[in-house]
């Protein structure tokens, strides 16, 4: 059997011969960061939008029912959804305790106060984690995007070398047009500078 590149297989699955698979809140073109953070916002998969991520609110199920995306790319992945987590919560204990002092000054109850950030510290993370996860996913698909060996079905690609094969075929000068015509030829044996 021939060794094919995995850019023939690119080409071949998402040339213009061959359908583009839809899924069912994507386009055909990779999707943008926006549109991944509001996934990752409302609990849903960066790549598919697939919701139900969460057996119960605080374990996740390893990899996405619909596509397949093993959530855990790598060992640490989950340092940064801490690091959300961590600057979330920072940020509404920071923000309850100016709007009470706030509404309170000069006499803050200052015990009360203490009582309140301390249930908030501790509630806040449990009441986040989900989300915390969920964008941490659809961050580090935005920096880092999808390959071939994440295991996900090629109607889910993120790549931006399919986006521009996608734009070529929207781009070019009419729908019957191949790609050989886009496509720079190879030089001949006769226009290659000899060695």
């Amino acid at each position: 059997m021939a060794q094919v590149s995995r850019q023939t297989v690119r080409l071949y699955r998402f040339g213009l011969d061959a359908p583009v698979v839809r899924g069912a809140r994507m386009g055909d073109v990779a999707l943008s960061a926006s549109t991944m953070l509001k996934r990752g916002i409302t609990r849903r998969c960066a790549v598919c939008g697939q919701g139900r991520l969460f057996r119960c609110w605080l374990r996740m199920v390893p990899a996405c029912p619909r596509c397949g995306f093993v959530f855990r790319r790598a060992p640490g992945q989950w340092l940064g959804s801490w690091f959300l987590s961590i600057c979330f919560v920072q940020a509404v204990i920071v923000v309850v305790l100016i709007v009470a002092v706030g509404l309170t000054y000069p006499d803050t109850p200052s015990l009360v106060v203490a009582a309140v950030a301390l249930v908030l510290a501790i509630g806040v993370p449990i009441a986040f984690f989900p989300f915390s996860r969920t964008i941490w996913v659809a961050i580090d698909l935005a920096m880092k995007p999808l390959e071939f060996d994440d295991g996900v079905p090629p109607g889910f690609e993120l790549e931006s070398e399919i986006a521009e094969v996608l734009e070529a075929k929207r781009g070019s000068d009419g729908p019957g047009a191949a790609l050989s015509d886009r496509t720079p030829a190879l030089p001949t044996s006769e226009e290659s500078d000899p060695i």
